[in-house]
């Protein structure tokens, strides 16, 4: 099955006041760890959508062998701009993309191989009965969310019904941390470290 990704990274990351899918994370970026577990399940091409600083993260990412597109209009534009950006530049063939934020970097390979064993226009991980990164989605979804013009964005799509949704629960915390806020980059850096075993029992998930 041809498996591909898209990954929205054209964000002004304004709440972090600072670029954060270059944060460091375990040694590596966030960007990179996005990256890297994507590819551990065969997804490709992967497509990062990039807007600001756009020249930087293609510097960063060219070790990577990623695709780049540029949202020309990221600071007027959301997310499901990138994401339908990138959606409509993928191979013809592809049968199914993950479709992440940049900044998801600790989404365990074990959950996206959970997810791809599932069948449906688009499957959602949840951990704690919670919605969370990335989503999966088939051709006809991508063709919904390619003429999607209505409110809220992707979610405002999933929350119509036109789409055949399965909701699975992996148990993996990891794909509700961002870092969208210093507090969130706070909470990944210490789960990064409890996964590497070097933190202890003080983290809390909220």
């Amino acid at each position: 099955m041809a498996v591909s990704a898209v990954i929205a990274a054209a964000g002004l990351s304004a709440r972090m006041r600072d670029f954060k899918p270059l944060f460091s994370l375990g040694g590596s970026t966030i960007i990179h760890h996005t990256v890297d577990v994507l590819r551990t399940v065969g997804a490709a091409p992967i497509l990062v959508v990039t807007g600001y600083q756009s020249a930087v993260l293609e510097r960063h990412l060219v070790s990577k062998d990623v695709m780049f597109l540029k949202n020309e209009r990221f600071a007027q534009t959301d997310m499901l701009t990138s994401l339908q950006l990138g959606l409509n530049a993928l191979p013809s063939d592809t049968e199914r993309v993950f479709l992440s934020p940049a900044d998801v970097p600790l989404v365990s390979s074990d959950t996206l191989r959970q997810m791809l064993a599932v069948t449906g226009q688009v499957v959602c991980p949840l951990y704690q009965g919670r919605q969370g990164h990335p989503l999966l989605v088939d051709q006809e979804a991508v063709r919904q969310i390619l003429h999607w013009e209505g409110p809220g964005g992707l979610r405002g799509l999933l929350d119509t019904g036109a789409l055949e949704t399965v909701r699975i629960e992996t148990g993996d915390p990891g794909i509700r941390m961002d870092a969208d806020t210093p507090e969130d980059y706070q909470r990944l850096l210490q789960y990064q470290a409890r996964l590497r075993g070097t933190a202890t029992c003080a983290w809390i998930s909220n």
